[in-house]
């Protein structure tokens, strides 16, 4: 990634890579320091910089408050969908086309949340794409650091049924780590930005457990699974699981995982 900026960076100042990276390794730098070595334009105070910028119009408001740019959404700057991916597949095209169906946020069951990609509806999307006869190829635009291993799952799964239908690339974009990769995976052609975080593929599961703090208030509860001993592990959380109930657990991740 260092080496992209470097690359970005070189190539709009007009400066060599290596005059670049000598001024990102004495970091940190002063503002004159950046200003003499041309990777800043100058250094203004607000009111001089205000009235450079409105130039023949004085007053024109040329600054706008943190807390307006927090009410922008992603989709009014292009950077998530307008629609689900649903109702971007079931608009009428103008012609037989490519399809692009957007996989953008945490991974997750069922329907999902917003900005999320919900299992359901990204599989009734690729089922949608696949009967299309409008569109003669998928694109699926991924910018996920994934979520949920049983939705990535039947997600990659539904876009390799899509695949035996019609070509089926993957578009990577900032992110595209565990899930996001795993779905990807279904493609027959992967595509990257140079900068694009990918790979990372795993799966973990997360349990709370309260036993120090129940000891300390001197809380206690027992409890008995009867003939099954794991069947209250899921609800206990006033203890730590034992190294068996430990042992059964990371069997299931493991199946999980392969």
């Amino acid at each position: 990634m260092r080496a992209q900026f470097v690359s970005s960076l070189s190539d709009s100042l007009g400066k060599t890579p290596e005059a670049i990276s000598t001024v990102l390794s004495s970091a940190p730098s002063t503002p004159q320091a950046l200003t003499d070595a041309g990777i800043i334009t100058g250094v203004r105070y607000l009111d001089t910089l205000t009235a450079e910028l409105a130039g023949d119009e004085p007053k024109k408001t040329m600054f706008v408050e943190g807390r307006s740019y927090r009410n922008v959404t992603p989709q009014s700057l292009g950077l998530a969908p307008q629609r689900t991916p649903f109702q971007i597949l079931t608009r009428k095209p103008k012609a037989p086309g490519i399809g692009v169906i957007p996989v953008t946020g945490m991974i997750q069951d069922g329907k999902g949340r917003q900005n999320a990609v919900g299992s359901e509806p990204m599989i009734k999307a690729l089922e949608k794409a696949a009967h299309d006869p409008n569109i003669n190829a998928v694109v699926l635009r991924v910018d996920s650091p994934g979520g949920s291993a049983l939705a990535s799952d039947a997600i990659w799964r539904t876009a390799c049924l899509l695949g035996r239908e019609k070509p089926v690339i993957a578009s990577m974009g900032d992110v595209a780590a565990s899930g996001g990769y795993y779905i990807a995976m279904a493609a027959e052609r992967i595509l990257a930005n140079p900068s694009t975080i990918t790979g990372s593929i795993g799966v973990i599961t997360v349990r709370l457990s309260f036993e120090k703090l129940c000891e300390r208030l001197q809380i206690w509860r027992e409890s008995s699974g009867g003939a099954d001993p794991y069947a209250t592990m899921a609800g206990d959380f006033h203890r730590d699981w034992s190294d068996a109930e430990k042992d059964r657990i990371d069997g299931v991740v493991d199946e999980l995982y392969h």
